[in-house]
């Protein structure tokens, strides 16, 4: 990796950064490969499809940085968007509510960062996310 090397003792934050950066992008990709199936398409059809999709995130990010590229509707205020969202993960696999939820929260303070959300938007989309995220059941052992 090319960066900053770690001070004494900042190992283990080391490790921990480069994890969210590699290893949580292999669970983000699993979960969406399962709401793929979830109408049929197989886990390879999903990873092929969606690669397009993460390529072009990950060039936004490397250019203008997390929070200024960030996609999606909780960027944009969307709320309508990001119920139908829960509505549907709800209805097909409620055990990934809470990833989303988490997930979601993150990218509000991300959108209030960078100015795109006014706090009446996040606090809406703060309220819809911590209902959902109290819907959630414990993930099963699903393999893709």
């Amino acid at each position: 990796m090319q960066g900053q090397s770690a001070t004494p003792g900042a190992r283990p934050l080391y490790h921990a950064a480069a994890g969210y950066a590699s290893q949580f992008v292999n669970v983000l990709l699993r979960d969406a490969a399962l709401i793929w199936s979830s109408w049929g398409g197989t886990s390879n059809e999903a990873i092929h499809a969606l690669m397009p999709l993460v390529r072009g995130t990950l060039a936004s990010i490397e250019q203008l940085g997390p929070v200024a590229s960030m996609p999606g509707p909780v960027s944009r205020g969307d709320v309508d968007s990001v119920a139908k969202h829960i509505k549907a993960l709800a209805d097909n696999d409620p055990s990934m509510l809470s990833l989303y939820s988490a997930l979601c929260s993150e990218t509000v303070s991300m959108a209030q960062e960078s100015g795109r959300i006014n706090i009446e938007q996040a606090a809406e989309l703060r309220a819809l996310l911590s209902i959902a995220g109290t819907r959630s059941v414990p993930k099963s052992d699903k393999t893709v």
